[in-house]
């Protein structure tokens, strides 16, 4: 397996230069096309016509679909969330099977697994026991019950055990079935798909864009990127003077740790929550003062209630959001959030020595998320980024590439 990882800034032609090097593939190679919303699957569906690709049907379930497809050698187009569903019989039709997998942003390879303390103690104690490498194994093959659903990820090895926690880690041996694999993004050294690259000691290179008088294409020279002058094109949210308002709606980001889930877990914050709802009115009415279709801004999605409020309710955009052209009309964005990686996925890292930089992953996060909006089309957007340490990242990253 070959895994290639096309790091690149937003809007530098990632995707374009691999629909280009699909259509002038050979015949003989196929290819699994994996992004994030079906608004892009159609995309490649239609940019590539003479590679016929399908789109797995909902009749009769999308990753039995997705079975049929592969048996029959059809190139295959859909989402991140179906890639997660593959399982033992995908890689075994894969295999042998001379298929290229691109990846149009990182998918989520592993997530705190749903579940009670006390099915998770029921599970340890009862019908399963933990490898010598973390994974949960289970022995009771003949059980059925309530727990069956854990059963099944348990015994395709995906249930790991870290600190107080069950870790749902994605199959390694999928990305293995592949003969090739492209990753399309941007800071990959800050992303969690690199972590599990290297806890599983995947080895991957990297390439480059290249513009060559419009056209796309993939090269593993280094590619210094023309990119806007980010300065004058994000205005930053600050105070200007002692009395500025500006000051005041800043303050209840200080601190390494504020808008991080702790912070908004914490019931002492209850007030400071509704304090930063006003602050959010206030910025978009008083200093953004733009219409509401042009506003845009994020919490965590269970906080979503809390912070919502006139003048920029509908403009909910998950902090999450990956590769969406649909909102690069606003202008307006409040990133309400500050990210850090889960201290269960820190610790299942660091049982292998993998040390993870939390300031590159809340970079490349963040920017992610920024890009949904017009500075994606070079257009000047008013960013209200409360967190101290994220507004500190922001400018840090502006001057890198400015």
């Amino acid at each position: 397996m070959e895994v290639k990882i096309v790091d690149a800034i937003m809007g530098s032609g990632k995707t374009s230069a691999m629909i280009n090097y699909i259509n002038e593939s050979s015949q003989e190679e196929k290819f699994i096309f994996v992004t994030p919303y079906l608004l892009e699957v159609e995309r490649v569906i239609e940019s590539c016509p003479q590679k016929k690709f399908k789109e797995p049907m909902e009749k009769g379930g999308k990753l039995n679909n997705v079975k049929l497809l592969i048996s029959k050698g059809y190139n295959i187009a859909t989402t991140h969330a179906l890639f997660n569903l593959f399982d033992e019989e995908v890689r075994f039709l894969l295999e042998d099977s001379n298929y290229t997998l691109i990846m149009d942003e990182a998918i989520q390879v592993i997530e705190t697994l749903k579940i009670t303390y006390s099915d998770m103690q029921n599970i340890l104690k009862s019908y399963a026991l933990i490898d010598k490498e973390g994974v949960v194994r289970w022995h009771c093959s003949d059980y059925e019950g309530k727990l069956s659903g854990y059963k099944k990820l348990c015994q395709a090895g995906r249930i790991y055990k870290s600190g107080s926690g069950l870790l749902d880690v994605f199959q390694v041996s999928i990305f293995e079935a592949f003969k090739k694999v492209y990753v399309l993004t941007y800071m990959f050294e800050g992303q969690i798909l690199k972590y599990y690259f290297d806890f599983f000691n995947v080895k991957y290179s990297f390439l480059s864009v290249s513009n060559a008088n419009g056209y796309y294409h993939l090269t593993s020279d280094k590619v210094d990127y023309v990119v806007p002058n980010y300065k004058k094109l994000i205005h930053i949210y600050e105070k200007r003077n002692r009395d500025d308002m500006r000051r005041k709606l800043n303050d209840i980001g200080k601190g390494k740790n504020a808008l991080s889930v702790s912070w908004y877990e914490n019931k002492k914050n209850k007030k400071n929550i509704e304090r930063l709802q006003k602050n959010c009115v206030c910025f978009f009415r008083k200093y953004a003062n733009t219409k509401v279709k042009y506003n845009m801004w994020t919490t965590y999605s269970e906080y979503k209630k809390n912070i919502s409020g006139g003048g920029y309710a509908t403009g909910f955009v998950s902090c999450n959001m990956r590769a969406s052209n649909d909102y690069k009309h606003k202008t307006s964005c409040a990133y309400l959030v500050n990210r850090f990686i889960s201290p269960v996925h820190k610790n299942f890292f660091a049982t292998r020595g993998i040390k993870v930089d939390e300031d590159a992953f809340a970079t490349s996060e963040m920017l992610q998320w920024l890009f949904r909006s017009a500075i994606r089309e070079g257009k000047e957007i008013t960013v209200y980024v409360p967190s101290e340490r994220m507004r500190r990242l922001l400018k840090k990253w502006i001057r890198s590439v400015s």
